[in-house]
């Protein structure tokens, strides 16, 4: 969750409690917090805030406390990553380089080892892969950010894009991907002119 958020968020539940809090005591509690809720999603957060103010209480929640608020009730995301699962099994292929409309879905693909690694895995491997691959994706979900939705996996390969509704969206998705490719090849080529001089 982005900083200021947190701060928004935290001198609003401040102002509705019915302790005063002194100035180091908001410092360090934005410090706290800014730690406790950095893989929660603003969209998270602010569902965390809702539930937070009507909250009868008028004591002061910890950051863990608020933290519950953010992901409890949350069974969107584990329902999701079941879903994204299911999709990467349905088309579980290594003559394909997938593009995934959920670009979650590639980045969790690529911390799980990426793409020929999936494909190996065994059948009474699945179960463990599935469990890991739900874990991570919620937790990449969290962060709210958007990835590279192309996997490497043998460039020659075709593409096939997964998730997409019309051609505007895989073309759009082509130019991105191609915007990608061209940095990284540009930041590999100055990383190596780095390394030879």
């Amino acid at each position: 969750m982005k900083e200021e958020n947190v701060i928004m968020i935290l001198e609003s539940l401040m102002s509705e409690s019915s302790r005063r809090f002194s100035d180091i005591e908001k410092t360090m509690k934005i410090k706290t917090w800014t730690m406790a809720l950095n893989d929660i999603s603003d969209e998270q957060g602010m569902i965390g805030f809702e539930k937070a103010i009507k909250n009868p209480n008028e004591f002061m929640l910890s950051s863990g406390q608020f933290r519950e608020l953010c992901v409890s009730g949350n069974e969107s995301l584990e329902s999701d990553g079941n879903i994204s699962w299911a999709l990467v099994m349905k088309n579980l292929n290594s003559y394909i380089r997938p593009v995934f409309k959920d670009s979650c879905i590639s980045e969790t693909i690529r911390q799980l080892g990426g793409w020929g690694n999936i494909c190996l895995m065994e059948t009474k491997e699945e179960p463990f892969r599935k469990q890991d691959f739900i874990q991570n994706y919620q937790s990449i979900r969290r962060r709210g950010k958007e990835y590279n939705p192309a996997l490497s996996w043998h460039s020659r390969r075709e593409k096939k894009f997964i998730g997409y509704d019309s051609k505007e969206e895989i073309e759009n998705a082509k130019l991105k991907i191609e915007n990608i490719e061209k940095s990284e090849s540009k930041m590999l080529g100055i990383l190596a002119g780095k390394q030879d001089g």
